[in-house]
């Protein structure tokens, strides 16, 4: 059981701290994308 717990512990995990990361770090990679295509 540990074993199966674990592994979904960490997925739950992953869902918490990645998805505030890409709603933070994707609209900063966009607009950092926007402005070298902007200066191009």
């Amino acid at each position: 059981m540990r074993l199966l717990k674990v592994p979904a512990f960490s997925i739950i995990l992953n869902l918490f701290l990645l998805e505030p990361m890409k709603m933070v770090v994707l609209p900063r990679y966009i607009q950092n994308q926007e402005k070298t295509f902007g200066e191009l």
